[in-house]
């Protein structure tokens, strides 16, 4: 029955809280199916914004309305805003997939603000002193830049590089590179 936990039987008259579907949702989708800190931000997300207003009402009485009011509040940190935007749907498109409710209420809600491109680019003389600084500075943090600049690779990308690859990285960057810290 909508609104009823799998284990909660649907004449019992309990009804899925919205903090009982974060529980629920934190516990059987974002750590199985996320990385760690990806699992905790979004529960961070929704248990900062949302569940203050939403925590005691039933999941089904939830309505697009009470969503955008607590989005609206976001609106003056619109990566914030954002954030907690998909952190919201992704948990109420989950709860329509497990018929927990009958529509999502964040069904034709956009993200609340457009995503800004980046203005800046380094220029060649900052990035050249970056990599000398990098150069001389010490283990691992030098290396770890020294790769950024290099492949223009993610920070978690460079940062959860097994040991192993360092002499296949140091074919493809042109000199010897060590990320052994020797």
């Amino acid at each position: 029955m909508l609104g009823h936990a799998p284990d909660m039987p649907s004449d019992s008259g309990q009804v899925l809280t919205f903090v009982a579907a974060i529980d629920v949702f934190v516990a059987k989708h974002c750590k199985p199916n996320n990385r760690p800190a990806t699992a905790k931000e979004t529960e961070r997300l929704l248990r900062r914004h949302f569940e203050p207003k939403l925590g005691s009402m039933a999941l089904v009485d939830i309505t697009p309305q009470k969503v955008a009011g607590v989005i609206d509040g976001l609106l003056e940190t619109p990566g914030e805003a954002n954030h907690a935007f998909s952190a919201i749907r992704k948990l109420f498109s989950w709860a329509r997939e497990l018929r927990y409710i009958e529509r999502s209420p964040c069904e034709g809600m956009r993200l609340p603000v457009k995503p800004r491109t980046r203005e800046r680019v380094l220029e060649s003389e900052e990035i050249a002193k970056i990599f000398n600084a990098a150069k001389i500075y010490p283990y691992p943090y030098g290396s770890i830049v020294l790769l950024l600049l290099l492949t223009a690779q993610r920070r978690q990308e460079i940062v959860g590089l097994q040991l192993s690859m360092g002499h296949e990285l140091s074919s493809y960057v042109g000199f010897q590179f060590s990320l052994g810290g020797g």
